[in-house]
């Protein structure tokens, strides 16, 4: 990752928009979660996907490693059904945290990337921010944990 963004020569958006990759790269294939009732926890539901091809891979940042390749506190990869996808998410502890999302729709490993970076397959954040010259930030995608179960819905970007 760190000869792509070198190769890309400080383009702040497609840095930006790298960031999402540590969502795929680098990890082993964690396993598929299986649906079940939340008790506790962040249940991240994504909806507007363009198909149901390969699998949704989210990750639960905290302020400090937001969007960085160690920084994932939570991960969880789940199969896409109807154009949605919801996986739930145990928070370390109630706090501030935020979502990413990738669509890992020919199922590689990783959010696929154009010309300078720019995903060509689905990504997301929390509050759907949206991505301006670069990544947003944590404080708009920020989301208050305060225990029990916290319903989050985000929708795709392409």
């Amino acid at each position: 990752m760190a000869s792509v963004k070198r190769h890309l020569n400080g383009c702040a958006l497609a840095a930006g928009l790298l960031a999402i990759a540590p969502l795929a790269i680098g990890q082993s294939a964690a396993p598929v979660a299986p649906p079940t009732a939340p008790t506790a926890g962040i249940v991240a539901t994504v909806v507007g996907l363009r198909n149901n091809n390969g699998l949704l891979d989210f990750g639960l940042y905290g302020s400090n490693g937001w969007l960085q390749d160690r920084g994932r506190l939570v991960r969880c990869r789940v199969r896409i059904t109807n154009r949605t996808a919801t996986c739930t998410l145990n928070a370390p502890a109630p706090g501030t945290y935020a979502l990413a999302f990738g669509h890992d729709e020919n199922s590689n490993g990783r959010v696929d990337q154009g010309f300078l970076g720019i995903p060509l397959e689905g990504y997301g954040f929390s509050n759907d921010a949206r991505p301006g010259l670069s990544a947003p930030g944590f404080d708009a995608c920020r989301v208050v944990y305060r225990g029990g179960v916290m319903n989050v819905r985000m929708s795709a970007q392409y």
